[in-house]
């Protein structure tokens, strides 16, 4: 347990200190971006540390080796709305945002935007250099516990809060006699 969690502190500050390089700023351990470090560096460690059996934990579990493409902790990124496909054809389909790892469960890229967590299959990195890039660190104010807590109304019209599903309008039961 001990090594365990060495190895894990070794990879939240390598994750850290490139995220502090990329952003010019620093980024401490009471900060929204700590808490997600902490979380991909788990992520990575069950998927690329081999043990004494000469495989990944993911290996042992999924009898293959992890193969999705990752992009750098803490990227600038563009992530495309789950439902571009349903949007007017005019309507913006990318949303901007920090790059904060994985899904274990889908596999889906998951992403920080001003208006809270957001997961999506694709996603594009951004210049680091672009103005409107150091406005996405400064506008991130969630945790990885508090990533269901996005008001309805802080979200556009075109995105969805992660975890809510679109409800069919149904009518009601009540007005039929």
């Amino acid at each position: 347990a001990e090594r365990w969690a060495q190895e894990l502190a070794g990879l939240v500050r390598t994750l850290t200190l490139d995220a502090e390089r990329r952003w010019g700023a620093r980024i401490r351990a009471n900060s929204p971006l700590f808490a997600w470090a902490v979380r991909h560096a788990a992520f990575l460690y069950n998927r690329f540390q081999v043990r004494s059996t000469g495989t990944t934990p993911f290996e042992q579990v999924h009898h293959r080796m992890y193969r999705s493409r990752l992009l750098p902790f803490g990227a600038p990124v563009m992530l495309r709305s789950p439902i571009a496909t349903e949007q007017p054809k005019l309507e913006a389909r990318w949303q901007p945002g920090v790059w904060l790892g994985r899904r274990a469960e889908s596999d889906e890229n998951i992403v920080g935007t001003p208006v809270g967590v957001l997961t999506g299959r694709s996603c594009r990195i951004m210049d680091a250099r672009d103005p409107a890039c150091v406005q996405l660190l400064q506008q991130m104010q969630w945790t990885t516990w508090g990533t269901g807590t996005v008001p309805r109304e802080a979200v556009p019209a075109q995105l969805t809060v992660k975890g809510e599903e679109k409800k069919k309008d149904k009518p009601d039961e009540s007005d039929e006699e």
